[in-house]
């Protein structure tokens, strides 16, 4: 169950190796800068939530399943 823990919203950059994360704010206008900056960058760009009692427990999942990637620290628009 979620209830009570911190949505840390994750963008992976595949092709790069990167990653950054957000805590909490607004999911749906960080979602359309992040597409608006795939297209333009021409860049393939994925977004999902984790759910996490902080940000380091949230950097230690993602880093459990992408391992070689860098974290790059917070989204911002380019």
């Amino acid at each position: 169950m979620t209830w009570g823990r911190p949505r840390f919203h994750l963008i992976v950059d595949h092709a790069s190796r990167e990653f950054f994360m957000n805590e909490g704010g607004n999911g749906i206008r960080l979602h359309h800068e992040v597409q608006l900056a795939a297209r333009t960058q021409n860049k393939n760009l994925r977004e999902t939530n984790i759910w996490a009692q902080s940000l380091e427990a949230a950097l230690a999942e993602v880093r459990g399943h992408l391992p070689d990637y860098r974290f790059m620290g917070r989204w911002s628009r380019p």
